[in-house]
């Protein structure tokens, strides 16, 4: 399979057209192919080879897959371990590399035909959710769906705009986690307690992302980020927290229904 820096770009091009509408949490307008973090832009473009349907592209995909899943595995002390909550300046979060691990476990359950069981959930092979379980924990423990944390991950020297898109990438990231842990079975999770998840609502502790409209805007973003800037704050108080629904639609010890 050739992978020329044209061909690149052209698979690259397919993950944004093809998985990006369902899956949003690249920020299209700021990823940079030349500046990318290998992990992320080869996670990319395997979801990109595999997402144009043609059968040599797609061998190629998973080819990839398993070099790159063998490889996050081998080098989880790098990014599992805990960050010190009390770190001054916090430790920042290698976004690029959750993204890139949660590319692999979307692909995993992309690739194989995995059935159905009553809870309408599939099953991971064991690598993936191995790492799934490890991301989640990883992103408890350092506190990533916790709004306060989040903002303190950017200084207030940086641009409104950066500190925009580094948020919204967070929370987006977060509940693409979510919606993949509420699909997947996990067995030690789902024995003791059906229809419970590594994920609840009660733990994202941010609120919704801002509009798809301005996610995908590009050139005059900054503008109108500075217009919002007051609304912007309004609309993260703790009062919008997804977190506050879990108690009526997560309820402990009822069906969860989310």
């Amino acid at each position: 399979m050739e992978h020329s820096p044209s061909r690149a770009l052209i698979y690259i091009q397919v993950f944004f057209e093809k998985f990006h509408a369902t899956w949003p949490f690249l920020h299209r307008a700021t990823f940079d192919p030349d500046h990318e973090p290998a992990l992320l832009l080869q996670s990319v473009m395997m979801m990109g080879l595999w997402l144009t349907g043609k059968e040599d592209a797609r061998r190629a995909a998973t080819d990839l897959h398993s070099k790159l899943l063998v490889s996050i595995h081998q080098q989880r002390d790098k990014w599992e371990a805990p960050s010190q909550h009390n770190a001054e300046p916090p430790a920042p979060w290698p976004m690029a590399t959750y993204q890139g691990i949660l590319l692999q476990i979307i692909f995993a359950l992309l690739q194989g035909n995995h059935g159905l069981n009553l809870q309408l959930t599939h099953e991971l092979p064991t690598l993936p959710l191995q790492l799934l379980k490890a991301l989640v924990r990883t992103c408890l423990e350092r506190q990533m769906f916790f709004y306060p944390s989040i903002v303190a991950q950017f200084t207030n020297t940086l641009p409104d705009v950066y500190i925009w898109v580094g948020v919204e990438e967070v929370k987006r990231f977060a509940l693409s986690l979510y919606k993949v842990c509420r699909s997947c079975q996990v067995p030690d999770i789902g024995a003791s307690a059906p229809g419970r998840s590594l994920l609840s609502l009660a733990n994202l502790q941010f609120a919704p992302p801002d509009s798809d409209e301005l996610w995908h805007a590009s050139s005059d973003l900054a503008s109108r980020l500075a217009e919002d800037r007051s609304a912007y704050g309004e609309r993260n108080s703790d009062a919008r927290w997804i977190s506050q629904t879990a108690s009526v639609l997560q309820p402990d010890g009822g069906f969860c229904w989310f």
